[in-house]
């Protein structure tokens, strides 16, 4: 329970229920961290205050309260101890800031903090969890349907939300759709964030019984990300169907898989003009048919990004530049890379996805950590004891794959509610295969 019990009333079943519906209410506001990242009240150049900062703070103090004590977990601890010790060892070695790693910190500890109480208020019932998840994830995708038809309709209001939204913005496609970010500041962030749940949907229309999704909600959910036109959401949605036929090991479904595949990929560099645009400037960068000067914001994002994460790879290769360094790191390097100075800020602060920012940050020490936990706590099918286990599982590693393409940062959008899911996934299903319960020392 996530509140206090009272001696005298503990047996009134009206109380009890009033309970029930406010911590469920709790965790509603807390998961709703995953979709919040449009929320900005103040945007600044060295800390952006966002709703989500103010709902993990004020969540932090109420599970606290309601706990029987703080509880931490000794392994992430290390890891993170290492990490910190190298990282202030950089600071005095000049490539690394005080103020920068101490937002990290700050976020990064309250982030796994309060979704890690999170879990443990609600006695580590992870399915109950994504439920709540997947259930925002519903009116998020829904809302993305809402916005579709009303670009399609000239209904401003409905598709232009940045009357409503700090950092939002919308963007158009070469065709007559609206690239579909819903509450999210730009497409590819809510694909993102969208990724379980997509995955979840599949599973549920493929036809495996599960009771996370039903066949409608998981409709609105698939619609919603392929009118996302996003590229990285795009990658997910062919990992997460490939992952899906993997696990079902028919012969059939591999071979149709095979053949799908390739095809949809076709399809959809055929059809949309920015995949084909980005496939087409990436290859051409990548064989020297094309300069920088000729190919898109996105493509030269990312190509300016890995040249940047390979010079700071080679200078600190073993624990990285520290923790928040990548500001510092990109400033050292980009004017040898770019001959433009007003494309000098291109995702300066996360480096654009999460594997090259740990390249930089943390070195081969902090990427070895990151996909051996990754190995470790994955759950294939064989040693799921049910389908929905297996399947918050499972769609966790999709997010994980998207993450580590795009989007470089550590807290945001709830990444560490999706983390100790993935982790408590498999701790449970280790538990429930040897019928003991699940505690804070697992």
């Amino acid at each position: 329970m996530l509140t206090r019990e009272l001696p005298r009333i503990e047996n009134n079943p009206s109380s009890e229920k009033v309970k029930g519906i406010l911590s469920e209410a709790f965790n509603y506001v807390l998961t709703f961290i995953v979709f919040s990242g449009g929320l900005v009240l103040r945007e600044q150049d060295q800390i952006d205050l966002r709703v989500s900062y103010v709902i993990a703070a004020l969540g932090i103090c109420a599970l606290i309260y309601n706990s029987k004590g703080l509880v931490y977990n000794r392994k992430a601890l290390l890891v993170f101890f290492v990490i910190l010790v190298s990282s202030i060892w950089n600071i005095h070695d000049g490539s690394n800031s005080g103020f920068l790693l101490l937002k990290q910190v700050i976020g990064i500890g309250m982030s796994s903090f309060v979704f890690y109480l999170l879990v443990k208020a609600n006695k580590y019932d992870v399915r109950k969890l994504f439920k709540v998840y997947l259930n925002l994830a519903f009116i998020v995708g829904l809302i993305g349907l809402f916005q579709q038809c009303s670009y399609l309709l000239n209904f401003e209001p409905g598709y232009d939300y940045s009357y409503i939204f700090l950092s939002w913005k919308f963007v158009t496609t070469k065709t007559v759709f609206l690239r579909v970010n819903s509450i999210m500041p730009e497409p590819a962030a809510f694909s993102i964030s969208m990724m379980p749940a997509f995955f979840t949907a599949i599973v549920s229309i493929s036809g495996p019984a599960n009771k996370f999704l039903t066949k409608p909600k998981s409709l609105v959910i698939i619609c919603s990300v392929f009118l996302s036109f996003s590229t990285v959401g795009y990658i997910g949605v062919v990992f997460s169907i490939l992952l899906l036929f993997y696990n079902l090991q028919r012969k059939r479904d591999l071979i149709l898989c095979g053949l799908l595949t390739p095809v949809f990929a076709l399809i959809a560099y055929q059809t949309v003009g920015d995949i084909r645009m980005r496939v087409d400037d990436s290859i051409g960068i990548l064989t020297g048919s094309k300069s920088m000067k000729e190919v898109n914001l996105s493509t030269l994002t990312l190509y300016t990004n890995a040249h940047i994460t390979y010079q700071s790879f080679k200078n600190n290769p073993v624990f990285g530049s520290g923790l928040g360094s990548r500001q510092i790191v990109y400033d050292t390097y980009v004017e040898r890379i770019l001959w433009n100075p007003k494309f000098k800020y291109l995702n300066i602060k996360d480096g654009n996805s999460l594997f090259l920012r740990l390249v930089s940050e943390v070195g081969l020490f902090g990427l070895i950590f990151v996909f051996y936990f990754i190995y470790k706590f994955h759950l294939p099918k064989k040693r799921s004891p049910d389908w929905s286990l297996w399947v918050i599982n499972n769609s966790i590693l999709a997010l994980l794959t998207v993450k580590m393409l795009r989007s470089g940062h550590y807290f945001n959008y709830g990444l560490m509610f999706f983390i100790w899911l993935y982790y408590f996934t498999n701790k449970y299903a280790m538990s429930e295969a040897h019928d003991r319960p699940l505690t804070s020392k697992s």
